[in-house]
């Protein structure tokens, strides 16, 4: 969902990321920011061996953390897109019944966009 690249970390301490709380030997899954800020912080060690460990010896499946952040202009770039589809489908709409269909999507388009800003 996030763009950029994602990196795993072994978590070293219980603790609230965002609003996922996490325990020690768990497998975190974050943005690489998120991840070298908890890694300076000692929260978190990135270190491929340790991160090995969490998911070879331990068995534990990645935890995923989104920066709400990026999660909002996500979805805000989404929902824009979905306008613009909606506007060029009402613009190549042919009968009454396609335009009113197009309507329809882009009224329901622009709500969703318009409830995100």
């Amino acid at each position: 969902m996030a763009k950029g690249k994602f990196t795993q970390a072994r978590v070293l301490v219980a603790f609230m990321l965002y609003d996922v709380q996490l325990q020690c030997n768990q497998l975190l899954e974050s943005d690489e920011k998120t991840i070298k800020g908890l890694v300076k912080s000692g929260e978190v060690d990135d270190n491929p061996k340790a991160v090995e460990y969490c998911a070879k010896e331990l068995g534990q499946k990645p935890v995923r953390v989104l920066n709400p952040e990026d999660v909002a202009a996500e979805k805000l770039a989404a929902a824009e897109a979905a306008v613009k589809a909606a506007e060029d489908e009402l613009k190549a709409a042919k009968t009454d019944e396609e335009k009113a269909t197009a309507q329809t999507k882009l009224d329901e388009a622009n709500a969703a966009l318009a409830a995100l800003k």
